[in-house]
């Protein structure tokens, strides 16, 4: 018997299958390498300040450098324009201690420690409360009457609307959480003289 040869059939090297697979996995390649070479390529987000250059770090904060000082926020200082704050809050720094009070300790604890954290006061006190309830049994107590030229209150208010005042060594910041942080980005803008 003869051997019977079974020849295969061989496919040319550009079928139009092989082709297609080729094309597709290049043009995916494609798009891959476009991307990256794109993330390094992304502008910057910068503003312009009074003088100074704010540009946003990879971590969302956003820093300038004023005589050979760094300057950090946590939101640009486009969306600290529209918050007022009283022109005598520098005299805040002056006093020897402090108290940071609030209303509502759950809600407004975030903003607290930024505040606590941001503004370097000599004597930084615990925080207090306005006024004793759940949250509050183990803290002080203290409000603008318990103010005085060595010791400074500072009390933030959950509100809807964002207001600052300052009274007799008493700083009352009102506002959501979020917005109490945007106006601690300010005072400390008016502490360092921008």
């Amino acid at each position: 018997m003869k051997k019977k040869k079974i020849q295969e059939k061989k496919e040319p090297l550009f079928s139009k299958k092989r082709t297609l697979t080729y094309m597709i996995g290049g043009f995916i390649i494609l798009i891959m390498v476009a991307s990256a070479l794109n993330m390094n390529e992304e502008e910057e987000e910068k503003y312009d300040y009074h003088g100074l250059k704010f540009l946003k770090s990879e971590q969302g904060f956003w820093v300038a450098y004023k005589d050979n000082q760094q300057i950090t926020l946590s939101y640009s200082p486009e969306d600290l324009e529209s918050i007022e704050i009283p022109e005598n809050v520098q005299m805040m720094s002056y006093s020897q201690k402090m108290y940071i009070s609030t209303d509502d300790i759950k809600t407004n604890a975030r903003a607290m420690d930024y505040f606590k954290k941001k503004i370097g006061i000599t004597e930084l006190k615990p925080y207090a409360c306005t006024e004793d309830k759940p949250g509050c049994e183990e803290l002080p107590i203290k409000t603008c009457e318990d103010a005085t030229q060595e010791q400074a209150v500072v009390i933030f208010k959950k509100a809807e609307e964002t207001k600052i005042s300052y009274k007799a060594n008493c700083l009352t910041m009102e506002g959501a959480s979020e917005n109490l942080i945007k106006a601690t980005d300010k005072i400390y803008f008016s502490l360092i003289g921008i």
